[in-house]
């Protein structure tokens, strides 16, 4: 009977002390919310969000007494052991698991977009150029640290005088017991406007851990799908898709890509185009062009588009840099985390435009202003052969970086110093070979810093006015200057590359072929697939004619164009076979999707794919429109063929980069 009353009193003092501790936690929680209401009020444009932050703290109690109900087994258990032991467990990592959630919240403050499993998307280096970018100071961070857990363990000590009756204890941990039974609830996405609105109720630290659970579970699936059957979908005959000939090699197949763009130029077989890509750093519709909905802040971009094939529903392959390159360049896969994330024996064969222009005669050369190295760039381009990689190392010395951040970071040189470091190669190189150049340009990325910024930040005011924007638009612009005043930046840079590379004899047979890698994160996105959404220019003196397009194409599909316009209209011999993922740019002037796109948000989410006018995204299915507007269906069957499709092109992309299986030695061994 002793041993019963020791053992029911030890368990009621480890209870009283667990209640109070969690009480307590759970104040924390919600006062981490109340920080990030305060921080978010002071953006005026993002006043309308309060509701859905107040709304969101319903959501963060949920969450922290889920926490508080999965570490209450862990704290009894230890409380047997010593209840010093059990409070100190407690207490320390509740405490860094507030420290990390206030960190959640700063990253979001940022970059406008939650951290998730993209932490684990980057190499040492890579995450310490991030930080460096943000402005971090590690010295103050420890500091803050310090204080900030000081305060939370004063907190938890203050409490150890209370004593709880049991009644409210059991009260207490009927409510703790009830709320797991609603793990993972969250507010439907259909009640939100936009992307970034779902983004402001979420709570980041449940965000993050969801993201690396569901990249944990997705990285064991790929795991098991490099050695399972390929699931196969019928085929909609709305669609174009490739069919799978040989489930060795998944996306091998006979290029039969029409040539679209041959019509639209005066071409002479006698003499090959140039070909010069311009990428451009975070270029997003929403901001840029006739299909905006923020006001357009890239006129001269504009006044191009205007002169040429202008694709205004175009969708990148990720969220991030990382795949751009390949896409662009080889209509690649995605491997597991990026196709330039493959290293060594695991770099399949494959083909890409540089590497096959090389063979046939062309010079070729990539410009960045940054570190080539970043995100793999330059071990994927040295594979493609190409004459020249010209990063920072290499720039002309008279040429000035971006300012430094109070760290002394700078990611490198500007747009107008890229533009102006490549009229200066290409004078200097004198090639009389046609060019297939491609540029990468960096100033459209945090920390948003410019030389001759305040010159920049008044031309966005200008524009402000230009545009006629309302005053909740304008309030939204100021809000962001920093983000709009490199876009009016890289316009302006732009313009200036246009007007010296117009007067040079070479121009006349040039074409042009300007996108963005993705959609700005830092200024709040949309929805789902805005993230995405970026402009496709085609320009060329040679053009007959101009066209705005609605139809929809990605940039997947810019190879598999360019190859057949030189085989076709050009007469050039290249490879007859291919591993293309994508299709033939599609030229209709309505709005339609065609084909079957999958994108990747960055190295760790592998979660969406656009079907026909439907659209899959974190397991949810809509319908988009020429505006690329979502709407929600609610029908369990369209999800789960949009999820098998997706699973599919899982199947394909891992066992076609894990084997060596995109294209056979004796198609590869020709060029």
């Amino acid at each position: 009977m002793d041993l019963l009353k020791q053992f029911t009193k030890k368990f009621t003092d480890s209870g009283n002390d667990f209640i109070k501790k969690s009480f307590l936690f759970v104040l924390l929680f919600i006062l981490a919310r109340v920080v990030e209401i305060v921080w978010v009020s002071s953006l005026k444009t993002q006043s309308a969000g309060m509701g859905l932050q107040f709304y969101g703290m319903l959501y963060d109690v949920l969450f922290a007494l889920q926490i508080v109900g999965y570490l209450f087994l862990p704290y009894l258990g230890l409380s047997f052991i010593k209840r010093s032991i059990a409070n100190a467990f407690y207490i320390i990592l509740t405490g860094l698991m507030l420290i990390f959630y206030l960190g959640l919240i700063a990253y979001f403050q940022s970059t406008s977009i939650p951290l998730g499993a993209d932490l684990f998307a980057y190499d040492f280096t890579e995450i310490i150029h991030i930080v460096q970018a943000a402005n971090i100071s590690i010295a103050w961070f420890s500091v803050i640290f310090i204080v900030i857990f000081g305060l939370i363990v004063l907190l938890y000590q203050l409490t150890a005088s209370i004593r709880l009756n049991n009644n409210v204890q059991t009260i207490s941990f009927v409510i703790i017991l009830i709320s797991l039974f609603f793990s993972g609830a969250k507010a439907d996405t259909k009640y939100f406007k936009s992307e970034y609105d779902s983004y402001l109720e979420e709570n980041k630290l449940n965000f993050f851990l969801t993201s690396n659970l569901n990249y944990f579970e997705n990285k064991l699936q790929l795991e098991s799908l490099e050695h399972e059957k390929i699931e196969r979908l019928a085929n909609d005959t709305t669609l174009i898709d490739h069919t799978i000939p040989d489930e060795t090699y998944p996306f091998f197949h006979k290029d039969e890509t029409p040539d679209v763009l041959g019509p639209f130029l005066k071409v002479n077989q006698s003499k090959r185009p140039n070909i010069i890509f311009i990428i451009v750093e975070s270029l997003g519709t929403a901001y840029s062009g006739p299909a905006n909905y923020m006001g357009s802040f890239t006129p001269f971009l504009d006044s191009l588009a205007s002169k040429s094939l202008y694709w205004k529903d175009f969708v990148s392959s990720s969220g991030r840099t990382f795949e751009v390159l390949p896409t662009m360049l080889g209509s690649l896969p995605f491997g597991k985390s990026g196709f330039a994330d493959l290293k060594g024996r695991d770099v399949p064969n494959h083909l890409t435009l540089p590497r096959i222009l090389k063979e046939e005669g062309y010079a070729t050369a990539f410009f960045y202003g940054g570190e080539a190295n970043f995100d793999n760039m330059d071990i994927f381009l040295k594979n493609q052969k190409l004459d020249h990689i010209i990063d920072n190392k290499s720039f002309n010395k008279e040429l000035v970086k971006m300012p430094s951040n109070d760290k002394g970071f700078s990611w490198g040189y500007g747009d107008q110093e890229l533009f102006k470091q490549y009229l200066s190669f290409a004078i200097k190189e004198q090639r009389t070979k046609p060019v297939f150049d491609v540029l990468l340009t960096l100033s459209m990325h945090s920390p948003f810093l410019l030389n001759d910024q305040p010159v920049y930040a008044k031309k966005v005011d200008e524009r402000i006015k230009q545009l006629k924007l309302t005053n909740e638009q304008c309030d939204f612009v100021k809000t962001y200057k920093d983000q709009f005043t490199s876009i009016m930046y890289f316009d302006e840079s732009l313009r200036q590359f246009f007007n010296v590379i117009s007067k040079r004899p070479s121009f006349k047979n040039t074409i042009f072929v300007i996108t963005g890698d993705h959609r700005m994160p830092e200024i709040p996105i949309s929805n789902q697939i805005d993230r995405f959404h970026v402009p496709l220019i085609v320009y060329s003196p040679m053009l007959k004619r101009a066209k705005t397009i609605e139809a929809v194409s990605s940039q997947f599909d810019v190879t598999p164009t360019f190859v057949s316009l030189l085989r076709n209209s050009y007469k050039m011999k290249l490879p007859a076979y291919c591993h293309w993922i994508g299709f033939d740019l599609d030229t209709t002037a309505n709005f339609r999707n065609r084909h079957v796109y999958t994108m990747m948000r960055n190295k760790n989410e592998f979660i969406d794919i656009l079907v026909g006018n439907t659209y899959l995204s974190m397991n949810n299915s809509y319908t988009i429109n020429s505006a690329f507007d979502m709407k929600q269906i609610n029908n369990a069957g369209t999800t789960q063929k949009l999820m098998i499709r997706l699973k599919q092109f899982k199947q394909m992309n891992i066992q076609a980069c894990r084997n060596n299986k995109l294209i056979p030695d004796s198609i590869y061994s020709k060029w």
